[in-house]
């Protein structure tokens, strides 16, 4: 995908915060129509569903009991519980509305500072694919030039994937990438890889800065990692595919559907070598998952393989 479309959602993003103290920085009242209300700074903001479930959660009102009450009812509720509560918070608003809290202590970084500097740490990007966003987790698969045929007609692509969270509910990694072009698998290396915690010290800037380092090391690294996966032709199942693979199944825990995915198209396309292995697992990752975490997951456990090439002649498990 173009760039342009991935900037035009990351533009999305709220940039409004406000960070307020409940008890003494935020009041909450009934709206005109339906809604409640958080009066901040002065300002009246209207709240989300998943606003006041974080709220109700905080006053320990049950979340079912919160969604089902109307305003009027629940609005002295949330005032009489965060009356005198020493909790401070960050209002994310987006056109007058309160659409999430987040941790006033984690760094707030917009996802396209840190695509900058991905794109600068790698040089040129001729392409951008398995784009996922929401404000909880972003991933972004950033193509380079560098490129390897594995066997005649069959070409992966070496990149660098960014994960992000906005509202700090994960760590924000970059990790080596590489994208098969005849059905664009995606497959994450498990060893270029490096997470930045929020609790680490730093503002936007060190984070930023932090991405286009880490990202120049990876881009520097990811010809061996291609590497390693085209050797993965060279490691033969030699008519023990069932037993290989269902040891690879079995001890990444692999959950039931995803499995019967996996089998069935080693069955449908059959499976030679490791590569084919690969293949199949990072096929079902990027075309049949669609939680964009777990299909990151087994990107991973695909791209694992090329760091454990060696199959067991005796009981022929990925050793």
């Amino acid at each position: 995908m173009e760039r342009r479309a991935v900037v035009e959602v990351l533009e999305t993003e709220p940039t409004e915060i406000q960070e307020v103290a409940f008890g003494t920085g935020v009041r909450f009242r009934e709206g005109n129509g339906e809604g409640i209300l958080a009066t901040a700074t002065g300002r009246d903001y209207a709240l989300s569903e998943t606003a006041v479930q974080q709220l109700a959660k905080m006053c320990r009102i049950p979340k079912e009991y919160a969604l089902r009450c109307p305003p009027h009812l629940l609005v002295p509720q949330l005032n009489w519980w965060t009356q005198g509560a020493r909790e401070t918070a960050r209002l994310v608003i987006s056109n007058d509305k309160v659409i999430t809290l987040a941790n006033p202590h984690d760094i707030w970084c917009p996802t396209q500072y840190l695509l900058d500097g991905v794109e600068k740490g790698m040089g040129e990007v001729i392409d951008y694919e398995h784009f996922s966003h929401s404000l909880e987790y972003t991933s972004l698969a950033l193509l380079g030039e560098k490129q390897t045929e594995v066997v005649r007609g069959d070409i992966i692509n070496g990149g660098i994937r960014l994960e992000h969270s906005l509202l700090g509910v994960y760590p924000t990694a970059i990790t080596g990438f590489v994208n098969r072009l005849v059905c664009t698998n995606g497959a994450v290396s498990s060893e270029i890889v490096s997470k930045w915690s929020q609790k680490q010290t730093g503002g936007v800037p060190d984070i930023v800065r932090w991405a286009e380092e880490i990202a120049a090391e990876a881009w520097a690294r990811i010809d061996g990692y291609m590497e390693k996966v085209k050797a993965l032709v060279d490691v033969r199942l030699n008519g023990f595919t069932s037993h290989t693979l269902n040891d690879i199944l079995d001890t990444y825990h692999i959950p039931g559907e995803v499995r019967d995915a996996i089998i069935d198209r080693v069955v449908d396309e059959g499976a030679h070598n490791l590569y084919d292995i690969f293949n199949a697992i990072t096929y079902v990752a990027s075309h049949d998952v669609e939680d964009p975490r777990a299909a990151g997951r087994l990107m991973l456990i695909g791209g694992n393989l090329a760091d454990n090439q060696e199959i067991c002649p005796h009981c022929h498990r990925v050793m």
